[in-house]
């Protein structure tokens, strides 16, 4: 799921675009489909890592992990009046993640979740033809 945001989003015209993964094999991958940036996450602080790229935060985080620490530095790799968008299905049915309220508020950044896109297949699907036709895929 990730990595067909990556492909959005470069079809949407992003000027960066961060993936951050544990694995090598999928940082690569997404260097492939048009990442601007990939992150280590094992390396350092997520979020400061994406900061000392962009220093005034990213304008959208789409976690597609559910992983409660993944989803705290997307927060806090976001900028002002942005926001962070959830996909990823959380092993634990239970899962919850730490928000600071203030960081939050003072920001103006919104949460959302994600159910199959929010997209309406009848505007969508002709979209992603269209996208394909004119070679923004890679495939």
């Amino acid at each position: 799921m990730g990595l067909s945001a990556v492909m959005a989003a470069k079809a949407s015209g992003a000027d960066a675009i961060f993936v951050t993964d544990p694995l090598e094999s999928r940082r690569a991958m997404a260097l492939g489909l048009g990442t601007t940036h990939v992150i280590d996450v094992t390396a350092d602080d997520t979020a400061e890592q994406v900061r000392a790229i962009r220093p005034l935060g990213v304008d959208c985080v789409l976690d597609t992990s559910g992983v409660v620490p993944a989803i705290d530095a997307g927060m806090r790799a976001l900028g002002p009046l942005e926001r962070l968008a959830m996909v990823g299905v959380p092993k634990a049915l239970d899962a919850a993640f730490s928000l600071n309220i203030l960081h939050m508020l003072s920001l103006d950044i919104s949460i959302c979740g994600v159910t199959e896109g929010n997209a309406d297949p009848q505007t969508f699907l002709p979209e992603l033809i269209a996208l394909n036709a004119r070679g923004l895929f890679p495939f």
